[in-house]
């Protein structure tokens, strides 16, 4: 009687058959840990540390309550270790349901029973989460949660919610979303590499265990973590990563609903506007597609005059981009008609909002943190709104000077972009310059473009000397690229405008260049849609000293006879050297 009872409670485990030498256990094997286990323990120290199941890769995975029987001799201890976890879960969801409601929104259960594999994410995130010291003199005591803020609209309640630790069984979204936050609050407290280390490694750690796995990211919540995920890639000055992390949050935003007009709360509506937003603007400064058709009929959903101004620059910027491809495609289309149509719409945006509104400070640094705040969006919507309007007019520029071209009616585009370039220019060095640690690093790719078209119009000015309007602010205009240069460092595109000043000033001394398109490396300026920009000095003859002596001895009839072409140093009596001076 008791053998058969001895063996219905130690089942026999089915064993595998596994190469020679391999000695670690699951857990190591899926995390590629080194797999150590220290008598008499019968745990590897990964597993002891973290309290997961050790299991050889001896056992099937689904045998791992049998086999933990067998190896501890404790079957009745691990059963009831069990049982108390599932009734820890089940308090744990009682208490989110009971939760104010602001709280439920913002967190809620996903799953609502997590599988193994969540529990085991949420086990490790809890693990290596923050303190709550570390939590709390990033968020509050330097105020560097703003950021999120601005961008999701969060309440100060909201706020105070991410400063702290989920419990060991929620779900890995709570886990990911505290951590991301607490990387954007790294990401501009501080400019030391140790704290841009530890933002840039939780960011990593969000992305590999939460927010690239499918099946955890199908919810409002999911599409607000790739959208700060979005936003941290972008401050870093990685586009590419920022962009491709935005095309994934609006494929989720579509599955889950946020984009249909019916039933869209403040909160959602505001996430897709950001996602929109991000895609425009991201896409422009890479020279890439658009998602296109996903603003139709959600512009015309706005509370006030900022998100109707937003709005009108999602939609412009969207047939700004497909204008663009087209021509990336099938060349420039000569038709000024779709540029003036558009560059309309954007003269009607800036009567939206008041005049005052548009006026640029530079005393970012005295201002409290709400004005702080505040101030720094303002100049955030500026600078969109001054950036796509040199991306609808830079074409024409660029097209004259390679193609030796003209455009009919393009002196408008010509006389648009100098100005356009210095209020981008004057915006993206304010926020630079008011923001410490590696906030806002993805402006820098706009200081740049900005900074070489505003050379190519003086290089261009310069073909006309004696009707170049440009002259006369020739030295504003070059101390505002330095200062660009100033922020970009010693990269490429630093070299590459350094190139472009040199070329300018030669160009200015008389030197002629001419432009193509060919790609063959060494000096050349890449721009986004227009492709490449190679500049090729033009050797000028040079006089024969013959005719140059001859044109000294010999002047002509007409120089003799034009009265007043050589001046001997003396003024008329009725004038002085002031009066030549006066304004």
């Amino acid at each position: 009687m008791n053998a058969p009872s001895r063996s219905r409670a130690t089942p026999i485990s089915r064993r595998r058959k596994i190469r020679k030498g391999t000695f670690s256990c699951w857990e190591c094997k899926r995390r590629k840990k080194r797999c150590e286990i220290k008598p008499p323990a019968t745990k590897c120290l990964f597993c002891r540390q973290r309290d997961l199941p050790c299991r050889s890769q001896e056992f099937e995975e689904d045998d791992q309550d049998d086999q933990d029987d067998q190896e501890t001799g404790h079957g009745a201890a691990a059963r009831l270790r069990h049982v108390e976890d599932l009734v820890e879960q089940l308090v744990h969801q009682r208490q989110v349901a009971s939760m104010p409601t602001v709280e439920a929104d913002r967190f809620p259960l996903v799953l609502s029973s997590p599988s193994k594999s969540t529990i085991s994410i949420s086990s490790y995130l809890h693990s290596v989460f923050p303190s709550p010291e570390q939590l709390n003199s990033v968020h509050f005591q330097g105020n560097y949660a703003h950021v999120s803020r601005q961008i999701l609209r969060l309440s100060s309640n909201d706020l105070s919610q991410t400063s702290k630790c989920p419990p060991p069984g929620a779900h890995p979204l709570q886990f990911a979303l505290q951590l991301i936050h607490y990387a954007l609050c790294l990401q501009q407290s501080d400019n030391a590499p140790e704290a841009q280390l530890k933002a840039s490694n939780c960011a990593e750690m969000v992305s590999r265990h939460v927010s690239s796995l499918d099946v955890l990211m199908d919810s409002p919540q999911g599409v607000e973590l790739l959208l700060l995920e979005v936003v941290f890639y972008s401050n870093k000055g990685d586009q590419k990563a920022s962009w491709l992390r935005s095309r994934r949050a609006i494929a989720i935003a579509q599955l889950v609903g946020m984009n249909q007009l019916n039933g869209v709360d403040g909160k959602n509506a505001t996430k897709w506007r950001r996602l929109l937003t991000c895609d425009r603007f991201l896409s422009l400064d890479l020279g890439l597609p658009h998602v296109p058709d996903l603003e139709d009929g959600f512009c015309g959903m706005q509370s006030d005059d900022f998100e109707k101004f937003e709005n009108m620059l999602i939609h412009v910027s969207g047939r700004v981009i497909f204008r663009n491809m087209r021509w990336q495609r099938h060349g420039i289309d000569l038709d000024y008609t779709e540029t003036q149509a558009l560059d309309s719409v954007m003269k009607r945006a800036t009567r939206i909002l008041p005049a005052g509104w548009w006026a640029l400070t530079s005393q970012l640094h005295t201002m409290t943190d709400e004005a702080f705040r505040l101030e720094t969006g303002r100049i955030l919507l500026q600078l969109n709104h001054y950036w796509l309007l040199l991306n609808l007019h830079l074409p024409y520029l660029v097209y004259e000077l390679r193609d030796q071209k003209k455009v009919d009616d393009a002196s408008y585009s010509k006389s648009v972009i100098p100005a356009t370039c210095r209020e981008v220019l004057q915006c993206v060095i304010n926020i630079r310059s008011c923001h410490i640690g590696s906030l806002y690093r993805g402006l820098d790719a706009k200081a740049y473009i900005t900074s070489a078209a505003l050379l190519l119009a003086h290089i261009n000015g310069h073909g006309a000397p004696l009707t170049n309007m440009l002259e006369h602010q020739r030295p504003q205009d070059l101390d505002l690229v330095k200062k660009a240069l100033g922020i970009l460092g010693n990269d490429n595109s630093a070299e590459t405008l350094k190139w472009l000043l040199q070329i300018e000033s030669e160009v200015a001394n008389g030197e002629m260049y001419t432009w193509d398109g060919v790609k063959q490396g060494g000096a050349e300026l890449v721009l986004p849609y227009l492709g490449v920009l190679r500049a090729l000095r033009v050797a000028l003859p040079e006089p024969h000293v013959g005719d140059l002596q001859h044109s000294l001895n010999h002047p002509s009839n007409d120089d003799l006879e034009r009265p007043g072409n050589v001046f001997d140093g003396n003024l008329p009596d009725d004038m002085n050297v002031w009066d030549i001076c006066e304004w």
